[in-house]
C-alpha cells in the first residue's frame, strides 16, 4: 500500500493522514472458520424457520385438504349406508309380502267331510270289512283309506302284511288293533299251525 501511495503520492499531506488513520480503523479482520459458519448458520437458520414455516402452512394446508376429503367421503359412507339398509329394508318386506302370498295361496283347502261315507267312491264297498273295521272302533277315515285302496275283508284277514298296514299311515292306535286282530283271527283259524 505503501508503494502505491509512493507512486501515486498523495494530494496533500493531510490526506496521507487521514488515509492512515482510515487505515488503522479499517484493519482488515481476521476470519476464522467459526465466525463465518456463525454467520452463514443465521442465515442458514433464518432460511430454514422461513422454509420450515413455509413448510408447516403447506402441511396444514395438505392436511385440511385431506380431513375435507375425508370428511366428505365419510358423508358419502354414511349415506350409501342408509341407502343401502333402506334396499335390504325393501327387500325384506318384499320377500315377506311374497312369502305371505305364497302361503295364502298354497293353504290347504278345508273340505269338509261326507256325511255318507263311501258315497263317493265309484267302486264296490266290501261292506264286510266296513263293518269289520268299525267293530274295531276305527274312525271314518281309517275305513276311508281301506275303502280307496279296494281292500276286502278276506284281503285283509288272509293276505295283508303289517307293512301294507304301516303304508296306509295309520295312526299307532288303529294300526296295533287291526293287526290284533288279523293276527288273532290267522291263528284261530290256521289248521295245524302253517303259517300264512
Amino acid at each position: 500500500m505503501y508503494e502505491l501511495q509512493a507512486h501515486l503520492g498523495p494530494a496533500s499531506e493531510s490526506e496521507g493522514v487521514d488515509k492512515e488513520v482510515e487505515d488503522e480503523d479499517y484493519q482488515p479482520v481476521v476470519q476464522n472458520g467459526t465466525e463465518e459458519v456463525v454467520i452463514t448458520s443465521g442465515v442458514s437458520t433464518l432460511s430454514s424457520v422461513v422454509s420450515h414455516e413455509i413448510q408447516s402452512q403447506q402441511n396444514n394446508l395438505q392436511l385440511g385438504k385431506l380431513r375435507q376429503e375425508t370428511n366428505r367421503l365419510l358423508e358419502e359412507l354414511v349415506q350409501k349406508e342408509r341407502e343401502y339398509q333402506l334396499v335390504l329394508k325393501q327387500c325384506l318386506e318384499q320377500r315377506n309380502h311374497d312369502l305371505h302370498l305364497l302361503h295364502s295361496k298354497s293353504s290347504p283347502i278345508d273340505i269338509p267331510q261326507t256325511t255318507v261315507p263311501y258315497a263317493s267312491h265309484d267302486q264296490a264297498t266290501d261292506q264286510e270289512l266296513v263293518n269289520w273295521l268299525r267293530e274295531l272302533g276305527a274312525a271314518d277315515d281309517v275305513v276311508n283309506q281301506f275303502v280307496e285302496e279296494e281292500y276286502t275283508l278276506y284281503d285283509v284277514l288272509h293276505d295283508i302284511t303289517k307293512d301294507d298296514l304301516k303304508s296306509l299311515r295309520l295312526r299307532g292306535g288303529d294300526l296295533c288293533r287291526i293287526w290284533k286282530a288279523v293276527t288273532k283271527y290267522r291263528k284261530d283259524n290256521n289248521p295245524a299251525g302253517v303259517d300264512n
